[in-house]
């Protein structure tokens, strides 16, 4: 009975915060420099950028979400302000898109998010700078000990103006956050959501209090410090986990589990350098 008092008492905090957006800081030039901005070049208005993070000087780590059936494809890396012209801006046309073979496309409600997972490979490596680093892979079987563990999310997606309206942000906005346990995330959801029954433990889950990622920002990776204080790339934001609620202020926000994909990411990765 005491569990069950704990998530009611953590259900009704989310549901009665006072914030609702997807973040209440703006990112500081340099601050989160393993992050990109992606964008299509074939300018489709209803699918305007997403985000992903950089693992390698010439991959990038997304969602399948942000990056497939683009005509092509440009990473943005080094800056906060999405149109800024700053000297440490780089703009890398894509060379390949890989989106993992088991993700069942973008228009499949209820299974979109699964293995919603993709991999940019840049046209060029990106130069290694105070403003543009890579992030790191979680080891094997290291997920087990995120839940409780303190994180960070951003992105330059959906923010909650004035009103009931959404605007995509300029500046990247971030957040700070807390990996929750999967059971806590399940049951949180199952009283907010119809596509409860989607989540999978290849899933792992954020507990946003009142702030969290939204449209655009499919990619967002949810990052935790190792003990060596190294970035480590855990998650990724799957935009797709709430057919009609784009944006997860309320309760837990749920992201691709990096961890579950690492052979399908080395796979990609070493066959293409190989």
């Amino acid at each position: 009975m005491a569990a069950v008092a704990a998530v009611w008492a953590l259900l009704l905090s989310l549901l009665h915060s006072s914030h609702a957006l997807i973040g209440g800081h703006d990112a500081a030039p340099g601050q989160f420099p393993y992050q990109v901005l992606t964008r299509g070049l074939d300018e489709d208005p209803l699918r305007n950028f997403g985000t992903g993070v950089l693992i390698h000087p010439e991959w990038v780590l997304t969602n399948a979400d942000s990056v497939a059936d683009y005509v092509g494809l440009m990473v943005t890396l080094g800056v906060v302000d999405r149109d800024s012209q700053d000297a440490s801006r780089q703009d890398i046309p894509a060379l390949n898109v890989f989106v993992h073979p088991k993700w069942p496309g973008q228009w499949v409600w209820l299974k979109s998010h699964l293995n919603d997972i993709g991999l940019v490979q840049l046209s060029r490596p990106a130069t290694l700078n105070d403003f543009v680093q890579v992030a790191y892979l979680p080891e094997e079987n290291w997920y087990k000990g995120y839940s409780g563990m303190a994180a960070t999310v951003g992105g330059w997606g959906h923010h909650l103006t004035d009103g009931f309206g959404y605007r995509d942000m300029q500046r990247m906005q971030w957040e700070t956050t807390t990996v929750m346990s999967f059971p806590t995330c399940y049951r949180l959801r199952l009283f907010v959501s119809e596509h409860t029954g989607s989540l999978k433990t290849n899933h792992i889950c954020a507990d946003t209090k009142g702030s969290g990622p939204c449209d655009d920002d499919g990619g967002a990776p949810l990052v935790v410090r190792d003990a060596k204080k190294r970035p480590v790339v855990v998650g990724l934001f799957t935009t797709a986990i709430t057919h009609g609620e784009p944006c997860q202020s309320n309760y837990p926000s749920v992201y691709t589990r990096v961890a579950a994909h690492l052979d399908w990411i080395r796979s990609v990765v070493n066959e293409t350098l190989s």
